[in-house]
């Protein structure tokens, strides 16, 4: 930010009157007040504005950071198989899995499912206990797996397997329970057993809701 210094010239002011500053004083205390917002500024005919694809370093009020938040700890769900043609099967899943709920209770505030979508070919084939494996050091109490079953049935049940109650223990679920895995496994309100007891008392052996 550029230093603006006034120089006394000896000329005498009137107690309480504010001295005259020259126009480069002044261009120098416009650029100085665009600097407390953006990170680069200009003048334009004695005006200091941002330059283009100027950042503003101002933080936003929390209500306008975005509408929507994220539950939960979050997990990956991992795409693990890449037949031709089921691409747009997996941008289904993930779209199903990130579809925005509204908790029960006094906050009817929409929030998404803390899940990351992992699409990369040099994961084909894994398995869930290669997953488990691989996440020893995880946050995640539970990781989702996009299978060549998720992405060839029409109803698209992702595989979701147990990274901390009992590793490697898994289920079939649709995609849109994992909002309810990630809100009520992060705080502790239910244990991942009973979303798996839950999903084996389904038809099809597949956890579609909680009632």
């Amino acid at each position: 930010m550029p230093s603006v210094q006034v120089i006394d010239d000896g000329t005498d002011t009137a107690p309480g009157s504010t001295p005259e500053l020259s126009p480069e004083l002044q261009e120098q205390l416009e650029l100085a007040r665009c600097e407390l917002e953006w990170d680069r500024c200009e003048l334009i005919d004695g005006t200091a504005v941002p330059e283009p694809g100027a950042s503003s370093i101002v933080a936003p009020p929390p209500s306008e950071v975005g509408p929507l938040g994220a539950i939960g700890n979050g997990a990956d769900l991992v795409r693990t198989s890449f037949d031709t043609g089921t691409d747009a099967a997996f941008d289904a899943v993930c779209a199903e899995s990130l579809a925005p709920r509204s908790a029960d209770g006094d906050d009817p505030t929409p929030s998404v499912a803390g899940i990351e979508c992992v699409d990369d070919p040099a994961n084909e084939g894994m398995t869930a206990a290669d997953l488990v494996r691989g996440a020893e050091e995880s946050f995640s109490t539970f990781v989702v797996i996009a299978d060549r079953i998720t992405l060839t049935d029409p109803s698209h049940p992702v595989l979701v397997v147990d990274l901390a109650e009992e590793p490697g223990r898994a289920f079939r679920a649709a995609p849109a329970m994992l909002w309810d895995l990630d809100a009520n496994l992060s705080i502790g309100n239910m244990w991942f057993s009973e979303f798996a007891d839950a999903a084996d008392a389904s038809p099809g052996g597949v956890l579609r809701d909680l009632g």
